[in-house]
C-alpha cells in the first residue's frame, strides 16, 4: 500500500516553480514535492495520476500552527490560554495566509482546474 508520496526520481524544476521556491527561499530536494504542493485538487481531476495537495496542506496547517503557538508562548508569557488561541488563530487562518501567499506570489503556480 502506497501513502501517494512515492514518487520516483527527482526532476528539474519548471522555471515557475523555480522562481517559487527561490521567492520562499527554499531549495527543494525534489522539485515534485512543490509541484504536489501547488496542485489544487481540481486540476488533478483534470489530470489523471496525479495527487492534490490535500495531505500536504494538512501537514502544513499542523506544523504552521505548532510553530506560531510555540512563538506566542515563549514571547507572550502572560497570556491567558484564550487569548493565545486568539493570536495563533489570527496568524494560521485562510485569509492571512492568502496575503501572505499573494505576497510571495504563489498564484502563478498555482495548478487549478479550469473551473477554480
Amino acid at each position: 500500500m502506497t501513502d501517494g508520496y512515492a514518487m520516483g526520481a527527482a526532476a528539474e524544476p519548471t522555471p515557475e516553480f523555480a522562481a517559487l521556491a527561490t521567492a520562499v527561499g527554499h531549495e527543494f530536494n525534489d522539485p515534485r514535492l512543490l509541484k504536489r504542493a501547488m496542485a489544487h485538487r481540481s486540476w488533478c481531476a483534470e489530470t489523471p495520476g496525479e495527487h492534490s495537495n490535500e495531505r500536504l496542506e494538512f501537514l502544513g496547517d499542523a506544523v504552521l500552527g505548532g510553530v506560531i503557538a510555540d512563538i506566542a508562548f515563549h514571547q507572550f508569557d502572560t497570556l491567558a490560554e484564550g487569548l493565545l488561541t486568539d493570536l495563533r488563530k489570527s496568524v494560521v487562518n485562510a485569509q492571512a495566509l492568502a496575503e501572505v501567499a499573494a505576497e510571495i506570489g504563489i498564484g502563478a503556480s498555482l495548478l487549478l482546474g479550469k473551473g477554480e
